[in-house]
This record gives structure tokens, sequence and C-alpha cells, in this order.
């Protein structure tokens, strides 16, 4: 679907699967997603300093919506940021506008509360220690110890802290942040967990097994591949490409079964901006061994 749509700009259908032509299933690489590729080309090679590169990732994580990054233009710079100013920025872009994505957003432990201005006070307590938490991650020793660092931060469970941890590996900028790689280490979210207990005949693997499932997932691709007579138009899947693939799954799955999907995708409204993808890297625009 994705070659069909962005790179050979063909109409829509793009497939003849009913179920992945009505639901909302994201990029098996989450490089190639809309708001990543955003990330990539336009903010990390814009702040080389790297703690301001480590500011910029977390404010537009935080909302992980463009229009709300680039309405806090002006605090961009750590040395620049106004709580009070970007929250009236923030509420006076509410009323025409929405601030946050539907895509994942942080923890209130299912309070009501006045959202923006909690998700703003909590990037204010993360800027009074932004130095000591890039002194923290430098100093973490694998990329689970890095996600440890994040995860204190308030609000921030363990979706979203492996999120920040992946952004701040991608190279463009001046190099990674972090010296890991997507190989290196998951998080495994509610959404794997359920695509692969669908893999596991039905039943939830022990916590400490699912790891070393996604492992084997990754290790057996290429045989996985032959065996279903199909195949991968693109780079090797990472380990993180896996962990996300067995979240998405779980969605097809479940849609399948008749079940009901959060959000649903109509070609007809399709954003038609793929200039995102103008620069995309070489390994995503040839097929392998051919």
């Amino acid at each position: 679907m994705f070659r069909r749509r962005i790179l050979r700009k063909e109409p829509p259908p793009w497939t003849q699967n009913p179920v992945m032509g009505r639901i909302c299933l994201t990029n098996v690489y989450r490089e190639l997603d809309r708001g990543t590729r955003y990330l990539i080309r336009k903010i990390l090679p814009a702040w080389p300093q790297r703690e301001a590169r480590l500011w910029n990732v977390i404010l537009y994580r935080w909302f992980n919506r463009i229009s709300t990054y680039e309405i806090l233009t002006p605090w961009h710079a750590p040395a620049a940021w106004d709580p009070k100013r970007a929250l009236q920025a923030l509420r006076r872009q509410m009323k025409s506008e929405a601030v946050f994505s539907g895509a994942y957003q942080f923890t209130t432990a299912g309070k009501k509360c006045d959202k923006v201005g909690l998700y703003v006070g909590w990037l204010d307590e993360i800027h009074k220690v932004l130095p000591d938490l890039w002194a923290n991650l430098q100093k973490a020793p694998t990329m689970a110890e890095a996600h440890k660092v994040f995860r204190v931060l308030s609000g921030v469970g363990g979706f979203v802290a492996y999120e920040l941890i992946i952004d701040a590996c991608y190279p463009e900028g001046g190099g990674p942040l972090l010296p890991f790689t997507e190989d290196d280490w998951a998080h495994i979210g509610p959404g794997a967990m359920r695509g692969l207990a669908l893999l596991w005949n039905g039943e939830l693997p022990k916590p400490k097994m699912t790891l070393d499932l996604l492992r084997e997932l990754q290790k057996d691709q290429a045989q996985a591949f032959l065996r279903a007579g199909v195949r991968l138009e693109g780079p090797p899947l990472t380990l993180r490409n896996v962990e996300h693939v067995c979240c998405e799954y779980s969605k097809y799955r479940r849609a399948t079964e008749g079940g009901r999907s959060k959000r649903t995708y109509a070609p007809a409204r399709a954003n038609e901006d793929l200039s995102p993808w103008d620069d995309l890297p070489s390994r995503f625009r040839t097929s392998q061994g051919r």
C-alpha cells in the first residue's frame, strides 16, 4: 500500500484487502510514518546542540502533533521556554483546532483535569531538570536503563518512554543522541502483547518470555516470509519494527473478527501532500534482492 500510494503515486484503492482498506494501520517501519518523517527531516537537523535537540524531541512528542509543535515555535530553544505564554498559545489554538494527537497520549491515571494545563506543567518540570535528564541519559549503559530514566518523568508511561528512546536513537542531526539501535531492546506494549498472544495459541505468554519471542520472530523473518510465499519489500525488520507489527496485527485480527476499530480510513480523505517522503532513504525505495 505504501509503495502504491507514496512511491508510485497510484490512485486508490491501494489494496484489495477489505480490512486493510478501511481501518487505520500504521506503517510497518516507524520511521516512514508522517509524524516521524517530520521529526527526522525538520526537527533533528535544526538542533545541533544535543541538549536542545532532546528538548525538542520531548516538546514534539509531548503532543505528537505537527501543528501543535509549530504553535510552540517561540519556545523551541530551551532558554526561551515560558510555560505561561505557551499555555496561553495552546488554549487559543484549542478554540479552532485539536492540540493533541489521537495516536497516543500520556497517562493522567484516569483523572479528569485541565489536560493542556497538566501537560504544560509536566513540560515545565522537565525543563527545570533538563541538564540532569540529559546527563542521566548519557550515563545509561543500555537502552532498557535509558528507558527507566524517561519513566521517572511525570506522566510518562512505558510506551511513551519507549517512543522517546527510539527518537533519540535516530542518526539525523549530527548523530544519535543515544548510542543504541532498534535491535537492542524493546518495550512491549499492551497491543503487542495481544498480538503475541494471538500467535501463541491465544494464550498470553509469560512476561519474561515476551522479549525472547520478539527476538525469535525477528531472527526467523526471512525463513517465515519464504514459508508464507511472500516477499518483504523493504529492509529487514528491526526488533522495534517487530514489536510494532505485533500491535498492528492485533488490530487487524480484531477487525477481521468483527471487532470495532477505533480509527477508520477513507482514501478519499487521505492527505495529498506526499512531500515528507521526497528524500526517502534508498533502503525503502528498493526491494530486497530485486
